[in-house]
């Protein structure tokens, strides 16, 4: 970069010297005070033009870091938002750098280089639109827990403390519902909601309970006439530890007849995370 220096106030000081009609041994003083402030001019551009250049290369190694890393990752089977965010780290402070070191030079340097009429580098355009996307990327959702069950079909007389199945899985989020047990088996430590609803036919009463492990948290009862099934819904939000073990049971004593479940009116168990 030096020689191109040379070589450019060289060609200037023969371009000069042919204007103003004069020889090297006869330059008057103002021709040379001009054309030193030409080359100082140079001098100054090119080191705004190194400094970049510079940056540029810091830039290309970690673009080709990156490369590497994904690949390895990619092959690995183990990407996720967090590699993305590590990787898009080291890239965001060499590009700072590189800013701050042409802004720098702008505020010093009244030759600054334009960049409007510059050409982005490919490297740039792809650099300014990795930083818009991680300024856009969400954290990962976190896998949901839920789910919803229902008898197949009528059960008639299940007695006392008879834990009550719930065969059909509609919705089964997180995997924690066991139907062949009716039991929903906490996959994460957290806070639930649980509902159960009854349907019973006429002339019919029942008492269910909610059980967590070997304890009744919550129970609901419902007596028909004889003319008419009807139902009822329980509710109940409850903190719970991983593994412990969720499920509808009759209760005691109060239990008679029919427990229905048709497509007029479900005996169903559902739940899900709230936090």
């Amino acid at each position: 970069m030096p020689r191109y220096v040379f070589c450019v106030f060289l060609c200037l000081c023969i371009r000069f010297s042919s204007v103003f009609g004069v020889d090297d041994a006869d330059t008057d003083t103002n021709t040379v005070q001009f054309l030193l402030k030409e080359f100082q001019s140079l001098r100054n551009r090119v080191s705004v033009l190194e400094s970049f250049i510079e940056k540029q290369t810091e830039i290309i190694q970690v673009q080709n870091d990156r490369i590497v890393k994904l690949e390895a990752i990619v092959k690995s089977g183990r990407f996720n938002e967090d590699n993305l965010e590590e990787l898009n780290y080291s890239l965001g402070d060499i590009e700072g750098g590189a800013d701050q070191s042409r802004d720098n030079n702008t505020k010093t340097n009244p030759l600054e280089v334009d960049r409007q009429n510059t050409p982005t580098s490919f490297i740039q355009r792809k650099a300014s639109q990795e930083r818009k996307l991680k300024r856009g990327v969400r954290p990962a959702a976190v896998q949901p827990i839920a789910f919803y069950a229902y008898m197949s079909s009528t059960l008639n007389n299940p007695g006392g403390h008879h834990t009550l199945i719930f065969d059909v899985t509609d919705t089964n989020e997180g995997n924690g519902y066991y139907a062949h047990l009716g039991v929903f088996m906490v996959p994460k430590s957290g806070t639930y909601f649980f509902s159960w609803t009854m349907s019973l036919d006429s002339s019919s009463y029942h008492s269910t309970e909610l059980i967590v492990n070997t304890q009744a948290h919550g129970a609901i009862y419902i007596s028909t006439s004889s003319s008419k099934r009807d139902c009822v819904t329980g509710n109940l939000i409850l903190k719970l530890k991983e593994q412990d073990e969720v499920f509808i049971r009759t209760s005691d004593d109060y239990n008679f007849n029919e427990i229905v479940s048709d497509a007029y009116s479900r005996t169903s168990f559902s739940g899900f995370l709230i936090a």
